[in-house]
């Protein structure tokens, strides 16, 4: 036969735990099974006063916080089922203060409830810390997401800790994304990858780096200055990267159009006297390098003045853009053709054995009439030409001799063409 112990009336449990209750450091107070406070510590007196004693506890929180930590206690509590939140409790100096409070039922050998136990730890000082820098953390990501600049906080190892708005954006990452964690690299096109390695492998190792990028989203390719900036510890360490990536497309494509204008005749179209230098200088490298050869032809338009001044700048501008045209028609890729400046223009053309062939094709098949409004020009063409590095052992020496070329045709009478000998500018 089981044996039956007798258990003491609650209130006399209560009584014999109380002074030790009063020993303890938090605050605790004790639910009968219908809610109502049934007993309480020292402890919790003396911080919430007179009220301690009162009606439910919920009644010491902060209004901003008693709807949402009732809508989680009281089906808890409903279901007997321990409960744990932080929340501010009315202080008995008339403010409130952050409170981590934790309940828990005990039970009867039926399983029923007999009381709640609940205690009440002060973490005001560490709530409002986490608070302070949560809203700092907040002010700092609103600050940042309000930079069009794309801003990345990087980890050691290349991947993301957290990124602005602008970053997300221009990378296509979701705009609540709050984890991150993966590669950045991985989020940019494969050809910038190794520039990006390299700024990396600095900024990890403490140093500035800086590399030109690029990103591809929504059907739009946007280019960007990269700046990272290594964070470090009190040892040194480089804990974190700072990225600043600004973008730069409309920039590059205004330098782009800066360099198209700053090589380009604006009249023609063809490339001007310091594209064809740079060309000239490029080319007779590598034809240095490779053993190969260089031809260049200056040309001079012959009575281009009689044109300006019997017909008008207009005639001579038509007659240059026409000249232009047929050049590019008869050379086609064989030659790079430009214009120097006023009626001159040059043929620079690889390899130099058949210059003299190219030569006769510029005056034939620029030969033919052009007419403008309603007349004919009278024009012609004069051409001297040198090759490399059989006339001159460098691109200035080499245009120096086709120009003394030229200067022989003209003083022989003009509208032909001649080859540097040697004896040409003499």
């Amino acid at each position: 036969m089981e044996t039956v112990v007798p258990s003491r009336p609650p209130e006399n449990e209560v009584a014999v735990i109380a002074p030790a209750l009063d020993c303890l450091p938090q605050m605790v107070w004790i639910l009968a099974p219908d809610g109502k406070v049934q007993h309480f510590n020292r402890k919790l007196a003396d911080f919430v006063g007179p009220e301690a004693g009162t009606g439910d506890w919920l009644a010491w929180a902060h209004d901003a916080d008693a709807r949402q930590v009732s809508a989680r206690w009281h089906p808890a509590f409903a279901a007997g089922a321990a409960f744990e939140t932080e929340v501010r409790l009315r202080h008995h100096t008339g403010g409130f203060r952050w409170v981590l409070v934790i309940a828990a039922p005990e039970r009867g050998r039926n399983g029923a409830i007999i009381r709640w136990y609940c205690t009440g730890t002060d973490i005001d000082a560490r709530a409002r810390q986490y608070l302070s820098l949560a809203e700092t953390s907040r002010l700092q990501s609103s600050m940042l997401d309000a930079s069009i600049d794309c801003i990345k906080i990087i980890r050691p190892d290349g991947r993301l800790a957290q990124m602005n708005r602008s970053g997300r954006i221009a990378l296509g990452v979701p705009a609540d994304e709050a984890e991150f964690g993966m590669k950045w690299l991985d989020l940019l096109p494969e050809e910038v990858h190794r520039r990006g390695h390299r700024a990396l492998k600095a900024a990890g190792a403490g140093r500035n780096a800086r590399f030109p990028g690029m990103s591809i989203g929504a059907g739009r390719t946007q280019y960007w200055d990269n700046i990272l900036t290594p964070i470090q510890d009190a040892e040194g360490r480089t804990v974190r990267i700072l990225c600043v990536s600004r973008d730069v497309t409309l920039q590059r494509a205004a330098e782009r159009r800066l360099k198209v204008i700053s090589t380009t005749d604006a009249l023609t179209g063809l490339p001007n006297r310091r594209s064809l230098q740079a060309a000239l200088k490029r080319r007779a490298a590598r034809a240095k390098a490779t053993g190969g050869g260089l031809g260049l032809l200056l040309l001079d338009l012959d009575r281009f003045k009689e044109v300006n001044d019997t017909f008008g700048h207009p005639a001579g501008d038509h007659l240059l853009r026409v000249v232009a045209k047929r050049l590019v028609a008869a050379l086609g890729d064989r030659a790079v053709v430009a214009r120097l400046g006023g009626d001159e223009f040059a043929v620079l053309a690889e390899g130099a054995e058949d210059l003299a062939a190219l030569a006769e094709t510029v005056l034939r098949q620029t030969a033919a009439p052009v007419t403008y409004d309603g007349h004919r020009l009278s024009w012609s063409l004069s051409i001297g030409g040198a090759r490399f590095p059989r006339d001159a052992a460098t691109p200035q020496g080499l245009v120096k001799c086709a120009d003394a070329a030229l200067n022989a045709v003209k003083a022989g009478g003009r509208d032909s063409a001649r080859l540097f000998d040697g004896a040409a500018g003499r």
